[in-house]
């Protein structure tokens, strides 16, 4: 842990836990996801060591020990049994992310949305299906349930006196009573002309139907206002909108925030509201006394947002988990390539099979010419995941760092 200074607004700067004793992975499935996703990236963790994996068919298993060494299984349950298993990592098929929790009282659920490129109106492009995860006691789990319709990206899910809300990315507001079963509420952006039945035909081929939306989250307000902050795609700028409704969050009235927040979460402290998210790192930000990454803090009102910490982070970075346990204290989850960018701590940089799929796959679903490699360095090297606090009333004292 880095030495504490008394007027620091972060609490803990970066927090990376690291077992002496390596855990033990098995992937289920060596499929195209398994062999060039799951365990590439076990290899690349510190703290975890590729211990087998689940195949049925005995050919695989036989190239399995062939080239990785490593013990194979047959079926699921005979690597649950086996005492020396520690970690149990689903290769699903397809692109399974964007994983959100959601507790009640009785049970735990988790929203996912799987994801696949296929031919749609003559192109290759990006499906979306919402799928719901069960658990009672956060041991034993529901097999997956497919949630609402195709191209409906349930992105973040929050719970409001016992009614599930979500702005998912295509833009409407859903809601429902168990989360198994959604309505829709509203629209949330202006769609400048756009009628619903176009935007029903674009959502037959693309879960994003408007610049103006994309990953998106809400907050309610004390007086039931409701909040909703959203990344888009406007040119220049890419800059986040806050859109605001009162009940029944019908209509809505939008406020520019003049600030690109990729991947925003929401959370109250101390009576107000804090939004964090990759921000820009090219764009001015506050005096603090570490050096501002792009994965940014700032205070939320009405009017706008206002800067107030940049954690260090680089790189292909952010899409944080955001909480307030006490008053005028966040905790912060988020990754960060940093490390690796600034040569800290080394890692094999060469671009992996399924980095390299990715690019093309995103280029022809832009209908770009592919190149030979993908050249963005984001998702072409390993991620660390930091745990921060943020002491919120350190932070106002401060009049500059």
């Amino acid at each position: 842990e880095p030495k504490r200074h008394h007027s620091s607004p972060i609490r803990n700067r970066c927090l990376v836990s690291q077992s002496s004793n390596p855990l033990n992975a098995v992937v289920v499935g060596y499929g195209y996801a398994g062999r060039c996703f799951h365990t590439y990236l076990i290899g690349l963790t510190p703290g975890l060591d590729l211990y087998g994996i689940v195949s049925r068919r005995e050919e695989v298993r036989g190239k399995i020990q062939a080239d990785l060494g490593v013990r194979t299984f047959a079926e699921l349950g005979e690597a649950l049994a086996d005492p020396d298993v520690d970690v149990i990592v689903l290769a699903t098929p397809n692109d399974a992310r964007d994983v959100k929790l959601a507790p009640t009282e009785d049970e735990l659920l988790v929203f996912c949305t799987d994801s696949w490129y296929e031919p749609v109106a003559g192109r290759k492009r990006q499906v979306a299906q919402p799928y719901l995860f069960s658990s009672a006691d956060g041991r034993r789990w529901s097999a997956p349930t497919r949630i609402h319709e195709r191209n409906y990206w349930l992105w973040r899910v929050r719970r409001h006196e016992g009614v599930f809300y979500c702005a998912e990315k295509g833009g409407d507001l859903l809601s429902s009573e168990d989360g198994r079963h959604w309505t829709f509420v509203s629209r949330i952006p202006d769609d400048e002309g756009s009628q619903p039945h176009e935007l029903k035909d674009i959502r037959k081929i693309d879960h994003r139907t408007t610049p103006r939306f994309n990953e998106a989250d809400v907050i309610f307000r004390p007086d039931g206002q409701l909040w909703c902050v959203s990344r888009t795609k406007r040119e220049p700028g890419q800059h986040s909108l806050l859109y605001i409704s009162n009940p029944p969050y019908v209509e809505w009235s939008c406020v520019d925030l003049e600030a690109l927040i990729h991947c925003p979460v929401l959370c109250e402290s101390g009576g107000s509201v804090y939004v964090a998210g990759r921000r820009d790192p090219t764009v001015p930000w506050i005096p603090q006394h570490s050096p501002a990454g792009n994965t940014g803090i700032f205070r939320l009102d009405p009017k706008g947002v206002t800067p107030v910490f940049a954690l260090p982070s680089d790189g292909d970075a952010a899409y944080p988990g955001l909480l307030s346990v006490e008053p005028d204290r966040l905790i912060i989850s988020y990754y960060s390539q940093h490390a690796y960018l600034s040569g800290v701590l080394e890692a094999d940089r060469s671009p992996s099979p399924h980095i390299e799929r990715w690019g093309v796959l995103r280029r022809e679903e832009a209908g770009q010419a592919t190149p030979r490699k993908e050249l963005s360095h984001y998702k072409s090297g390993p991620v660390d995941i930091y745990l921060a606090e943020i002491d919120l009333a350190a932070e106002s004292k401060s009049a500059a760092f």
